[in-house]
């Protein structure tokens, strides 16, 4: 097994002697990042039960001026996200890659 990094703003604690299991806690708000169409990142603090509606509408404001003119598709880890009703733990979206893709409808 190669070497494995925590993902940034997780907390963990780990006794050296085995003593007791490793514990790790992700924190209840933290900043993703999401590549949009490969050509810019958006950055956004999230917390764990923030519908992805509320990522995709922040998307959509910042750097497409709130049009609904624009359909929005998300993958994790280039995973689509089919459901609409997900939330940011529920898409288990904590240290993974995240992508928008956003087209015109």
């Amino acid at each position: 097994v190669g070497p494995r990094s925590v993902p940034p703003g997780m907390d963990v604690k780990t006794f050296l002697d085995g003593s007791s299991p490793t514990i790790a806690r992700i924190p209840p708000e933290w900043r993703i990042q999401v590549d949009v169409n490969g050509d810019c990142y958006h950055r956004m603090d999230v917390t764990r039960d923030m519908p992805l509606q509320d990522i995709v509408n922040d998307i959509l404001q910042e750097r497409f001026k709130g049009s609904d003119d624009y359909v929005v598709t998300m993958k994790a880890d280039g995973v689509q996200i089919d459901d609409p009703d997900s939330t940011v733990e529920s898409a288990a979206l904590f240290g993974k890659k995240i992508y928008a893709k956003v087209e015109k409808s």
